[in-house]
């Protein structure tokens, strides 16, 4: 497995690449070899013949993380970050009037650009 310091914000970008190529890209390498190998063997329309699928054509995509130590390996930022719409989403839906629903999102919009 690759080690904590790998996404640890503790080391630099540069640490962090170099741990990732040096660890992480065995271990993705490996990965995609087997979704290769074991596809062959799966129905492409069950569940796991379309996980294969969906992780070999996003395969680039998923290698990112080994080019640049700044990406980081979880979106949980990104979910804290909206967390507070999310919840207060359905006491949203009933607004008393346009206006006054484009007026709420203008001041959230505002509020989390600020944040």
């Amino acid at each position: 497995a690759v080690p904590p310091e790998a996404s640890n914000k503790s080391i630099s970008n540069q640490e962090r690449l170099q741990l990732r190529q040096k660890k992480l890209a065995p271990l993705m390498e490996e990965f995609f070899d087997w979704c290769r190998k074991h596809k062959t063997m799966t129905l492409p329309n069950s569940k796991l013949g379309k996980a294969f699928a969906y992780s070999l054509n996003h395969e680039t995509t998923f290698k990112h993380v080994l080019l640049d130590g700044r990406l980081v390996l979880s979106n949980n930022l990104a979910e804290r970050a909206i967390k507070t719409l999310v919840i207060g989403r359905k006491n949203w839906l009933f607004s008393q009037s346009f206006n006054g629903a484009k007026s709420s999102a203008i001041i959230l919009s505002l509020i989390e650009t600020a944040k």
